[in-house]
């Protein structure tokens, strides 16, 4: 899989494509419908498949400081690992920035589609916009379809329960620690990929040594859960915390903290791991002193191993 951050690279490439457009945050079931049925259309008529998203989320460049609309369920790195499993031929992670946003709608078709990626055909959602002021929609991308000569792929809602599964429910549920949820409507369970980097120890001064990784901005409430993480080939049961630790230090960066659930002396330091979240035992607190800290870490151990998910 090749990566680009502008579609004006692909001017130089030679022939059509198969291109999957949408922003792809989470890669819930939509999403998967999206990116499977261009993955088919490239496999039977033999042509590469270009799965176009974008970053930073477009929402965040209008995010005015709400909460809701900086966070993402998947860093950028996490994004091009989740896609990376559909085996596209090219990963386009397009700049969001005022120049595209600001571009006309029926411009980004031309310029972009027909005449950067070469689309023989397309497959959005079915509530995909784009352009300026978000003009455009379906209905403008299929009536410049039939002038230009590309062929679009609609693909309708899905819902589970009478639930929308879409990227703004998940976050809504993650935030509210329903992982459950969130989890049914992920097309794969809610998983975080990251390098295990140097912490200062204080889980180890505890008797609960845990490997770091630095997570800032996801869509994640503070808190401890029940988690399975992959590492070195290797599936292990987990207490996970993720937070700014508010009883050992004062404006600390988010940290999400794995604690494996096993009798081996295992270094991750520097490996990347994988940490697929089962269930949210409890919100992140501010206990009164470290021995209380150390009596709820232990209550939680207790609770996530009766929870054996391995």
């Amino acid at each position: 899989m090749r990566i680009f951050r502008d579609y004006s690279s692909f001017k130089n490439l030679d022939g059509k494509t198969i291109l999957a457009i949408g922003n792809f945050d989470g890669i819930h079931h939509g999403h998967h419908k999206v990116i499977s049925t261009a993955k088919e259309l490239s496999r039977s008529h033999n042509l590469p498949l270009v799965v176009m998203t974008f970053h930073p989320h477009p929402m965040q460049l209008f995010a005015c400081g709400k909460i809701e609309y900086t966070k993402m369920i998947y860093n950028v790195r996490n994004k091009i690992l989740k896609l990376q499993e559909y085996k596209p031929d090219y990963l386009l992670l397009q700049r969001f920035n005022k120049e595209i946003c600001n571009l006309d709608a029926s411009y980004f078709v031309k310029d972009a589609i027909v005449e950067a990626l070469k689309a023989s055909i397309v497959v959005v959602g079915y509530d995909f916009m784009f352009g300026k002021q978000r003009m455009g929609d379906v209905g403008l991308l299929q009536s410049m379809a039939t002038y230009f000569g590309f062929e679009i792929v609609v693909i309708p809602k899905v819902t589970l329960n009478d639930n929308l599964c879409s990227s703004s429910n998940i976050r809504k549920m993650l935030y509210q620690g329903n992982i459950a949820e969130a989890n049914n409507m992920l097309a794969n369970k809610y998983s975080i990929y990251g390098r295990v980097v140097k912490g200062k120890r204080f889980g180890s001064q505890m008797g609960f040594p845990t490997a770091n990784l630095l997570m800032p901005n996801i869509a994640m409430a503070h808190g401890v859960y029940v988690a399975s993480v992959t590492a070195e080939g290797e599936k292990y049961n987990a207490v996970v915390y993720y937070g700014v630790r508010p009883t050992i230090e004062k404006n600390a960066n988010e940290l999400l903290e794995v604690h494996l659930l096993t009798d081996k002396s295992i270094d991750l330091y520097d490996k990347i791991i994988q940490v697929e979240l089962e269930d949210y035992i409890r919100p992140e607190r501010k206990f009164p002193d470290e021995s209380a800290l150390k009596h709820q870490i232990q209550e939680d151990i207790n609770y996530a191993k009766s929870r054996k998910v391995v």
